[in-house]
């Protein structure tokens, strides 16, 4: 459990970078990782990765929008409590859902408001009683996106 920590630790540090190429690379990594491993989730919540995923969602590149909405999905099937407390998270999230830059973001906004959906709807307060549904792949197993 402490290698996938740190390897959380580095991703998330790596969303800082002033490179584009490592913070795509960092941010494709995070997706992977929250799609195929549910223990990593509240490790890369934990590692602060929801205020550098929120702030990508205002970004003009429709495939980093679409990983970071993706990856905020992925997060919010068991680090729900994060999301809902992160400053700017809900903001993000309508931008997004209002002004993709192209319709090839068409899965990240889905992700983002299947997001929206687990919080009871774009609500700034934190209501809940929002989806608490998974999804699943065909063999019923759950998974992220």
């Amino acid at each position: 459990m402490e290698v996938k920590r740190r390897t959380a630790r580095n991703l998330v540090a790596k969303l800082s970078s002033v490179s584009e190429q490592i913070r795509t690379k960092a941010l494709c990594e995070l997706r992977l990782i929250s799609k195929h491993d549910p223990e990593s989730r509240p490790l890369i919540a934990d590692a602060g990765a929801v205020s550098y995923l929120s702030e990508t969602l205002y970004g003009s590149s429709p495939t980093i929008q679409e990983n970071a909405a993706s990856t905020l999905l992925n997060l919010s099937i068991t680090s729900r409590a994060s999301l809902m407390s992160t400053r700017g998270f809900f903001d993000a999230l309508s931008h997004a859902l209002s002004n993709s830059p192209s319709p090839s973001v068409e899965s990240g906004q889905f992700g983002g408001s299947r997001c929206g959906s687990r919080f009871g709807g774009v609500d700034r307060q934190g209501c809940e009683d929002g989806d608490r549904g998974r999804r699943h792949d065909s063999a019923g197993a759950d998974c992220g996106v």
